[in-house]
């Protein structure tokens, strides 16, 4: 490994000074394209592990796996042989913990290329792809080529986002797709304002309907700051009414549904929503100024110069387009500051307005560094505080082959049993089993009612005892 990551951090700089000279000297000939292949680069080499991360990209795969087989109910186990407490979103069978739109999707490719951590990952990587082009569209629209360089640039490095991309944190995959159909939806906004056209604003609304049954309601958050700014550029009604009209038609619909099939699970998740508000989830827990001091590692040390470089800016010149991303960006950080559940993964919300606003920066520095030398300095350290951070979050000396010596001890234990429905319990890797395999298992001990239960329905027992599968 020591001499991959030694390769990787050589590719990665060089093709990053590669780009940014081309976007400073404005070389920008065939640019994008050789940034969308960087930024492929980058999240392919972040997808090599040859296992499913423990939180949370195995329960998102396993769901995937079965979402096809359960008329696209997201279920962890395929048949339900012991009942579990609803609130067990590691073991309840109907898994509400994230909507259907992602699992459809991961499960689409799993029917296209096979059942395998390629097919788990790709989605996330093309949808990562489609984000930088995407960001970089959107700054554009709001400044120049420039601008929308440097923030594909540093979106396509970014380590929080690339370690979603792999699966390697929580949310993983669901928050890419969430990424991509949120930054859509503020692309035909920004495209939309000037001819308000009725067919982009019901497309908004339709893709902010998908953006939450990939994320529930983390949609609610974003569309605060462009209502405002839509009040602030008095926005007709009739916009307001085709935006809202996919949302307020589908989700009554949705939720209807939900609790008439899975009333406690439903109940329970629109609970546990609500209590994450004024109540810490677990570990994740802060004080109001946990994201204030996040966003530094998120975004690079210095990010808090563009953000008061651009406030200051926009209060001289009252630009539009600036005032647009300061919404974007702190309107959702004061709503997560003031919510109980901290997470930094919540952070991605705001990368691309935070990305945009360090660009628009370091462009405003460009074009008074005749006046200044020491701009030279701070556009550097702008600039290489998150190349730094990106290599560090992507671990290039990290093991990628975790010893998996219980996959080879399930596959001989497959091949030598002739009743081909299984039950394995006490087994660790239950999830990553079931997925790899047309198994059912468990990660705790089963009563004997049980075990006379589930052998009555037809299947064979093998309890994991002392690194070895005993039958019972």
């Amino acid at each position: 490994m020591l001499i991959t990551g030694i390769l990787f951090i050589i590719v990665f700089i060089l093709f990053s000074v590669f780009i940014l000279k081309k976007i400073i000297f404005e070389k920008n000939k065939n640019l994008l394209f050789v940034l969308l292949i960087f930024a492929g680069f980058l999240r392919i080499y972040t997808s090599i592990y040859f296992d499913l991360h423990n939180w949370d990209e195995q329960y998102h795969a396993l769901i995937s796996k079965h979402i096809f087989n359960t008329i696209f109910i997201p279920k962890l186990y395929p048949d339900y042989l012991i009942e579990f407490d609803h609130r067990d979103w590691t073991h309840n069978e109907v898994w509400l913990s994230k909507p259907f739109l992602p699992f459809l999707i991961i499960g689409g490719s799993i029917k296209a290329f096979g059942l395998n951590l390629i097919s788990v990952r790709l989605p996330s990587v093309l949808f990562g792809i489609g984000a930088v082009w995407i960001i970089f569209q959107i700054a554009k629209n709001l400044f120049n080529r420039r601008v929308a360089f440097f923030s594909g640039f540093l979106y396509s490095i970014n380590g929080l986002v690339l370690e979603l991309s792999g699966g390697k944190i929580s949310s993983d995959h669901v928050d890419n797709l969430f990424q991509f159909l949120t930054l859509s939806s503020i692309l035909l906004f920004i495209q939309n304002l000037e001819k308000q056209k009725a067919s982009h604003s019901l497309l908004i609304g339709f893709i902010i309907a998908m953006a939450f049954f990939t994320k529930w309601t983390f949609i609610g958050v974003l569309v605060v700051p462009f209502i405002i700014y839509s009040v602030h550029k008095k926005l007709p009604a009739k916009t307001y009414f085709l935006i809202a009209t996919p949302t307020v038609i589908l989700l009554p619909v949705y939720f209807i549904y939900l609790y008439s099939r899975f009333p406690n699970e439903t109940n329970f998740i629109v609970s546990e929503l609500v209590r994450l508000i004024h109540e810490p989830d677990e570990t994740h827990n802060g004080n109001y100024l946990f994201y204030i001091n996040k966003v530094r590692m998120t975004f690079g040390e210095l990010i808090y110069i563009p953000y008061v470089g651009m406030i200051y800016f926009y209060l001289r010149h009252k630009k539009s387009n600036v005032f647009l991303l300061l919404l974007w960006t702190f309107i959702p950080l004061i709503i997560f500051s003031i919510c109980a559940t901290k997470r930094v993964t919540y952070l991605l919300m705001i990368s691309a307005p935070s990305l945009i606003i360090c660009s628009a920066f370091i462009d405003i520095l460009l074009h008074n560094y005749s006046k200044n030398r020491c701009f030279g300095l701070l556009i550097i350290l702008l600039l290489a505080l998150p190349i730094r951070y990106s290599i560090e979050r992507l671990k290039p000396f990290e093991k990628r082959t975790p010893l998996c010596s219980w996959k080879t001890q399930i596959e001989s234990l497959i091949q030598k049993e002739t009743n081909k429905k299984l039950v394995i319990y006490n087994e660790p890797n239950y999830i990553k089993a079931m997925f790899h395999y047309e198994i059912i298992a468990y990660d705790r001990s089963l009563t004997q009612s049980q075990r006379d239960e589930i052998k009555l329905k037809g299947y064979t027992l093998y309890k994991l005892e002392r690194g070895n599968y005993i039958k019972k």
